[in-house]
């Protein structure tokens, strides 16, 4: 990519000429308008306006704008009123106000005079101050929902224009404003960074209605690209907002053009460069879009904490955006530039302390995206996730990021336990929360016949789950006889009796037995979440040694949504 589509933006206020598809009240208009740029200056123009015309304006203009040669890192907006916005790849807040009636514009080759904005726009929409305003601060609040500039409007003291810096709750960093200009066929014109301030045609019917008065906002979207240090971009073929000749076939910046503004001020994210920063994005749902996303170079990395909601696993997907398209510098020359394969996309997912390693992927290459499923929710209940690049570049990747939660199996270990016959020897009922080798060891008790096992004890715990698809009651354990049984049995709490669903041999050798129920799961659960069962255990053939001992380490109930 030729950075300079993006970079090729001048210091001071320059001076742009723009062509949109007129509104039907301005039916005698052509159906585009032309927008040039000179020194620190854009100009909009009427679209049937001479070549000879144009010229003899930006002749006219040059000696209010002055050129400072090619965009370089740091010359977007190096400052604004909230202070300094930091390096290139960072936000930026940027005030914008509504310069009072009356407040002189300064001749800029296009004429001069009293501001009379608020008296033109309340005129044209009957008086309804919070239409126009709603609508051209949609321009500039969509730069902000699509990159890392955060906009504020606010008041204006009618300080002298174009040369006085914006100042928090005083006037914005882009001042807007309105005369009659000199020339019909101007639109409007916008400075550059570090100004920004743009000045309207008052001639022009700005209460086309038409999609949602699309004509104003992205006539404003335009101009305050520049004001933003976004040149113009090639070809002319009705695909971006910052063309020179713009369209109201489209809604406001379109993908090459949110590249150019995430290249200079970040994505809507930004700054999440590290674990200490990351964006917090709460709780998720299935199927939800992070959108406008991007990683802005090759240094760049983005790290977001996410919520896992009880009862479920989490999955993330990165997504890169973009397509094949011809792109170079106003006049060529043009260049294919596939702006989805720029950076290979790299998915990592931490515990909440971002640097517990859960999983990484980097399983596929250039323009194709990553997945990691399954992760299951930690105790602390969210996740860290980061992603970055494992290529050089100093262009920009955009993507996106999808989150699709599956119900995660419930697993509940006894918080109850009942020696029914027998004694314990060591242990206790903390041993049979996890597989650790810390076990509940239990010794014969005395048996009235033999019908009766001398080892009998009962657990209980608590679901969450109440209809689970299957049921699956796991336990690990082992006898010191090497001929041994052992019967498992679940309370029904549809019949209030126990139902034997596991009767199996014993040894010494330790083993993990699983029971699964598949049918009706849901008669094992009672309706407050109580699950039980009763363990027995017996020898079966001679005993060598006496008392001997059953072992158990770890008892669980898995219930599957």
């Amino acid at each position: 990519m030729n950075k300079s589509i993006y970079k090729r933006a001048v210091l001071g206020a320059a001076m742009i000429a723009a062509v949109l598809p007129f509104a039907a009240a301005n039916a005698d208009e052509s159906n585009a308008m032309i927008c040039r740029v000179i020194g620190n200056m854009s100009i909009v123009f009427k679209a049937e306006t001479s070549e000879r015309e144009i010229q003899q304006v930006l002749n006219q203009a040059a000696p209010y704008a002055f050129e400072e040669g090619d965009y370089q890192p740091g010359a977007r907006w190096s400052s604004t009123s909230y202070g300094s916005t930091g390096s290139i790849g960072n936000p930026a807040r940027l005030g914008y106000s509504y310069v009072p009636d009356g407040v002189f514009v300064p001749n800029a080759s296009l004429g001069s005079g009293p501001n009379s904005l608020f008296a033109r726009m309340n005129a044209l929409f009957g008086g309804n101050t919070a239409l126009w305003q709603s609508k051209v601060g949609q321009a500039f609040e969509r730069w902000g929902q699509l990159s890392g500039l955060i906009y504020a409007q606010t008041s204006d003291d009618g300080a002298s224009l174009h040369s006085a810096p914006g100042a928090q709750n005083v006037r914005g960093d882009v001042r807007i404003s309105m005369i009659t200009l000199t020339n019909g066929n101007v639109i409007a014109y916008n400075f550059f960074p570090n100004n920004g301030d743009m000045v309207m045609n008052r001639s022009y019917n700005w209460n086309n209605a038409n999609q949602d008065y699309r004509f104003i906002r992205n006539v404003i979207g335009h101009e305050h690209g520049h004001g933003i240090g976004l040149n113009h971009v090639g070809p002319v073929n009705n695909s971006k907002l910052l063309e020179p000749f713009l369209s109201t076939a489209f809604d406001g910046p379109q993908s090459d053009d949110i590249q150019g503004a995430q290249y200079l001020y970040g994505d809507v994210y930004e700054n999440n460069d590290n674990n200490a920063q990351k964006s917090d994005l709460g709780s998720v749902s299935n199927g939800q879009l992070i959108d406008y996303l991007a990683i802005e170079r090759n240094s760049d990395t983005d790290w977001f904490r996410v919520a896992i909601p009880p009862g479920n696993s989490l999955g993330v997907t990165i997504t890169p955006v973009g397509h094949t398209y011809l792109q170079g510098p106003e006049g060529g020359p043009y260049n294919s530039r596939n702006s989805l394969r720029i950076h290979d996309l790299r998915l990592t997912i931490y515990q909440m302390d971002g640097t517990t390693l859960i999983q990484t992927v980097n399983a596929n290459g250039l323009g194709l995206g990553e997945t990691i499923s399954g992760i299951a929710r930690p105790s602390s209940g969210e996740v860290t996730v980061k992603v970055d690049s494992i290529t050089v570049s100093g262009d920009i990747q955009r993507y996106r990021m999808n989150f699709n939660l599956a119900a995660a199996n419930v697993v509940v270990v006894p918080d109850l336990f009942t020696l029914t016959r027998g004694s314990v020897f060591s242990g206790n009922l903390a041993s049979l929360s996890a597989s650790d080798n810390s076990r509940l060891v239990l010794r014969p008790g005395v048996t009235l016949s033999q019908s009766q096992a001398p080892i009998v004890y009962v657990v209980e715990a608590d679901s969450p789950e109440l209809n689970p698809s299957h049921l699956t009651f796991g336990i690990e354990g082992s006898m010191s006889a090497s001929t041994g049984q052992r019967v498992i049995e679940l309370y029904n709490f549809d019949t209030s009796a126990y139902e034997t669903v596991s009767t199996a041999a014993m040894n010494t050798t330790e083993a993990l037995t699983e029971i699964d129920i598949a049918t009706n799961p849901g008669r094992f659960i009672a309706g407050d979440g109580t699950v039980r069962a009763r363990i027995s255990h017996r020898v079966t053939g001679p005993v060598l040694s006496f008392p001997w001992s059953s072992s158990t380490d770890h008892i669980y109930w898995e219930l599957t949504p």
